[in-house]
């Protein structure tokens, strides 16, 4: 693909060139830039920001020989620290493995530009501690190949007419191997939209924005987690590493308070746990954490201690009115459905922003919250509008819901 045009009937014009000369195009109504780090769309239309923090450069190669990891861990990606930076070795089904050093970019280049790539690469392995042994008869069997400063987003992520998935809408860095989650995760959201725009264009005009969001989210966590690494590794004492964790104290309010929210009194994710686990976290990220952790432990106890065993109409607690957290607000947005987006029900508040899904029940229990009504008047009210619901299943579901969003902070209080 060399470009693409938009026409104003809303169709789009993608021009190619195929082997070499063959020039042609094709018209289509939709385009999904799947082009990878390319980006062949975000360049044209000068939609890409780079993030400051990752500012590395990679120099990689394939080895063929050499050893693994130990049962049952062989086929396992295997990264280390070093001096300079940190080394990743991946065993690839083909019986060769990429190995690649990362470092600081503009150190990176220096030293590229004095001893050459093949050397440069070979000089890191030699540095570090356990891959120079698994590589010691191995043989380097392609060009090394320099990357750098990786680390972006292209927005917006969909247009009218198009969207970009994958790495062409945005990565990170090359720690977690995160690429493979979140490009399966914007496929998934991507054919949703499109099958979405196309049947109903009012409601693929909202969920390009819910795309967006959604994909935007789960790359912020990830953005997070790899932060948190590079300023949370105290195992080698470097330039790089102490310039990463300096740098890692300046992060946004906003994409902290959703990480910590995310781990917070949680078991890790498989990812998560390697770096919380591994890393020396910095006493104020752990002190938020564990806050965090506390608070919502304390809630769910009282909650429980206050709606467990008993029914609404009780004296104990039916008169009490449940108060929500200001900024607390239903709304009607696109919701990820069986294979594309549908209309449905969205919880937002301070902590979720970027909104929650919910049922009707819930959206109506808010609703009534909202209103500041009493736990017997929401009970009458709820009973009327699903009366089809069994009522003992029906205010055990009440009382869960309740005690949910009391213990993640969206009730406030009962007064």
């Amino acid at each position: 693909m060399t470009s693409v045009d938009f026409l104003d009937t809303g169709s789009v014009t993608i021009n190619y060139v195929h082997q070499v000369d063959k020039k042609g195009s094709i018209d289509a109504d939709f385009i999904v830039d799947a082009s990878g780090s390319n980006c062949l769309l975000a360049r044209q239309l000068d939609l890409r920001e780079w993030d400051q923090f990752f500012q590395n450069l990679a120099v990689y190669g394939y080895f063929k020989g050499g050893s693994t990891l130990p049962d049952p861990d062989q086929t396992n990606i295997f990264i280390e620290s070093t001096t300079n930076g940190w080394i990743w070795n991946i065993p690839l089904h083909t019986g060769v493995t990429s190995v690649g050093a990362v470092v600081d970019s503009t150190y990176g280049q220096t030293q590229i530009s004095q001893i050459g790539i093949k050397d440069f690469l070979l000089q890191n392995i030699n540095q570090s501690e356990y891959t120079a042994k698994m590589l010691k008869d191995a043989e380097l069997v392609s060009e090394p190949v320099v990357l750098k400063d990786w680390s972006y987003t292209n927005n917006p992520m969909a247009g009218d007419n198009y969207i970009l998935v994958g790495d062409a809408a945005c990565f990170i860095d090359p720690l977690f191997s995160s690429g493979v989650h979140l490009a399966f995760m914007s496929g998934i959201l991507a054919a949703a939209h499109i099958t979405t725009a196309i049947k109903d264009k009012d409601l693929g005009k909202e969920s390009k924005q819910v795309y967006a969001n959604l994909y935007s989210q789960e790359y912020q966590h990830f953005r997070e987690l790899a932060k948190l690494f590079y300023s949370s590794n105290r195992t080698v004492d470097s330039y790089f590493w102490e310039a990463r964790r300096l740098l890692g104290v300046d992060t946004s309010y906003d994409s902290r308070k959703s990480f910590i929210n995310a781990v917070a009194g949680q078991a890790p994710r498989g990812y998560e746990r390697a770096v919380m686990e591994r890393g020396q976290l910095s006493e104020e990220l752990l002190n938020e954490i564990n806050e965090v952790s506390e608070i919502r432990s304390s809630r769910k106890s009282q909650a429980d201690s206050l709606l467990s065993g008993i029914n609404i109409a009780s004296p104990a607690i039916s008169q009490l009115t449940p108060i929500l957290i200001d900024g607390t607000k239903i709304e009607v947005k696109p919701v990820l459905g069986d294979g594309e987006f549908q209309w449905g029900y969205v919880l937002i508040s301070p902590d979720r922003p970027e909104g929650a899904e919910c049922s009707r029940l819930v959206s109506e229990l808010v609703s009534l919250m909202l209103t500041k009504s009493s736990l017997a008047s929401i009970w009458n009210n709820i009973q009327t509008k699903f009366e089809h619901i069994d009522p003992k299943r029906l205010e055990r579901d009440i009382l869960n819901t309740i005690s949910i969003l009391y213990t993640d902070g969206t009730i406030t209080k009962f007064i």
